[in-house]
């Protein structure tokens, strides 16, 4: 009947749930953040390349007179890329980089391939600090959980990189967000998703 299978679905909903959860918090307390990656063959010339006309879409869409932080920014690669599509006000904030001091908040707050690299952890912390150092835009990119079952699994990409232990589930990503009281920009999202990898987030305080 149909009340029946409602309650079997149920039911293996909530087992798969719990059993996520649980894995979800094993991977919390066991997985340790790797040191940053090298930076030895993330050259200027090969990013250009990689971005080609993502760094104007970026400053068509937030505007060349927004303030811009550039969170993770490695080398700061980007930063030099937007500067060169008129961008003027622009930082870069890195812990493996020394950078000039920055001065929160600024009108768009970017960060593009962090989440993956950080243990469980330290993503709700840095999504706050995104929040806090944001005056009205956070546009972020990371790899995501390819097929989740639960909003709390969660996998890694070693084949892909070592560093990449993180890979969420999108919408307990955007769930953090939300809490911080911010609102999804879905139209921002396609804007800037134009290779559509379906990777892209962009929130705005309310």
């Amino acid at each position: 009947t149909r009340a029946s299978s409602t309650g079997l679905l149920e039911d293996w909903t909530r087992r798969q749930n719990t059993a996520a959860l649980t894995q979800f918090e094993e991977r919390a307390l066991t997985v340790k953040q790797t040191p940053y990656p090298r930076f030895s063959e993330y050259t200027l010339d090969k990013r250009r390349i990689a971005e080609g006309d993502h760094p104007r879409i970026i400053a068509d869409t937030f505007g060349r007179e927004a303030t811009y932080l550039d969170y993770g920014a490695g080398p700061g690669h980007l930063v030099t890329l937007l500067r060169e599509q008129g961008v003027s006000k622009i930082w870069a904030y890195d812990p493996a980089f020394e950078h000039d001091q920055t001065n929160p908040p600024f009108d768009v707050v970017i960060c593009r391939e962090v989440i993956e690299h950080l243990a469980i952890g330290s993503v709700a912390t840095v999504v706050a600090d995104l929040v806090r150092q944001s005056a009205r835009y956070v546009y972020l990119t990371t790899r995501f959980h390819p097929s989740p079952l639960s909003a709390f699994d969660v996998t890694d990409e070693h084949l892909v990189d070592p560093t990449h232990i993180t890979c969420l589930d999108q919408h307990l990503l955007r769930a953090m967000f939300v809490m911080h009281g911010m609102q999804r920009r879905a139209d921002l999202e396609d804007k800037l998703d134009h290779l559509k990898k379906w990777r892209v987030l962009v929130y705005e305080h309310i």
